[in-house]
């Protein structure tokens, strides 16, 4: 297929100018603010942004075991349409990806029903339960792309201390549902305005900074790569924000 796309907007130094994409046996061959036709079919893109493809590092694909859900026939599909060229599966499936065998099963299903590039996640712990950790180096060999229990809490320090001395041996991220279920007091919901309104016993946001600030130091003793799934309170925010601020710049 050859296509001379014009009239699109492209970022370039900060600002918005006016690009055009030539595209030739299916590939696109420049791109650029001065290309002109060269004979192939014209499409005026005017009002049109382009951007390298964007990537998603916190997806629910949910197969196998949660097709009713998602699978990632739709959820890739899905991600196409949307300008996503690289998505990352969380381990919520079942079987989890904890073993290399579960882990092949998955990325055998992505070989084959993916429309776009997926890089699976692995588990930290069996089954995502918290009780026995996972072969990292055995996980990373078979095609993990980072390792975390999703929306689990590690809820033991030391179980958390050595995934992150483990996988920063195999210069692997860890990445991290923050959540300490000792300081969830049976709540259903955020603790605010909101829940006492609906009359629901709520969480409070310590729940979530307590374990984060946990977690960085970890992270630094251990010399890990720490990502932090979900942020939504200010107390984490500042956590995060000083913690970075203590890095050395050598750390890059």
């Amino acid at each position: 297929m050859n296509l001379f796309i014009k009239n699109v907007n492209m970022l370039k130094d900060g600002e918005l100018a006016p690009a055009a994409i030539r595209i030739r046996n299916g590939r696109i061959e420049e791109i650029g603010t001065e290309l002109a036709a060269q004979g192939e079919p014209e499409i005026d893109g005017h009002g049109r942004l382009i951007a390298p493809g964007f990537v998603d590092v916190h997806v629910h694909l949910r197969e196998p075991g949660g097709e009713q859900k998602e699978t990632i026939a739709s959820g890739t599909q899905s991600a196409a349409k949307g300008g996503y060229t690289t998505i990352s599966a969380m381990p919520n499936t079942r079987p989890v990806p904890d073993t290399k065998e579960n882990l092949q099963h998955v990325n055998g299903l992505i070989e084959k029903n993916a429309v776009i590039r997926v890089l699976p996640y692995a588990s930290i712990t069996i089954r995502e339960a918290g009780k026995e950790r996972t072969n990292l180096a055995e996980l990373k060999e078979h095609g993990a792309f980072a390792f975390t229990d999703d929306g689990v809490g590690i809820q033991e320090a030391g179980m958390m201390y050595e995934t992150m001395q483990d996988a920063a041996k195999i210069d692997m991220a860890v990445v991290a549902h923050c959540e300490d279920n000792s300081l969830i007091y049976d709540g259903v919901m955020h603790e605010g305005k909101r829940n006492k309104e609906l009359g629901l016993k709520g969480i409070p946001s310590i729940a979530e900074s307590v374990h984060i600030a946990r977690d960085v130091l970890l992270a630094e003793a251990a010399g890990a790569h720490y990502h932090v799934c979900h942020v939504s309170t200010k107390e984490s925010v500042r956590v995060i924000r000083d913690a970075k601020q203590g890095r050395h710049p050598s750390d890059g």
